[in-house]
């Protein structure tokens, strides 16, 4: 399988669930994987990070993923306030 030359951003409070994001990632061929434990961290690795795509789930300690989401679109703030999000969550 080639490697997809894209750069993700998992977001989950649960190590484990990052990890089965990560291991389903790298099974299609994406290399470039960073994770954060919270919408604060993974703003922050946005700063300094190029990312193409986050994964992010809904309820997090600190800035939950709906706060993420605000954060990320708000074009005065966010270094791409267009890229695009998945959110992955166990709620319904």
């Amino acid at each position: 399988m080639s490697t997809l030359p894209i750069s993700v951003l998992i977001v989950d409070d649960n190590k484990h669930m990052r990890t089965i994001v990560r291991t389903m990632l790298h099974g299609i061929g994406v290399r470039w994987i960073h994770e954060a434990a919270d919408g604060l961290e993974a703003f922050s690795l946005m700063l300094s990070q190029a990312v193409d795509l986050v994964v992010t789930d809904l309820s997090m300690p600190r800035l939950n993923g709906i706060e993420l989401i605000r954060k990320i679109r708000d074009e005065r703030a966010s270094p791409n306030p267009y890229i695009p999000i998945i959110v992955l969550s166990g709620h319904s």
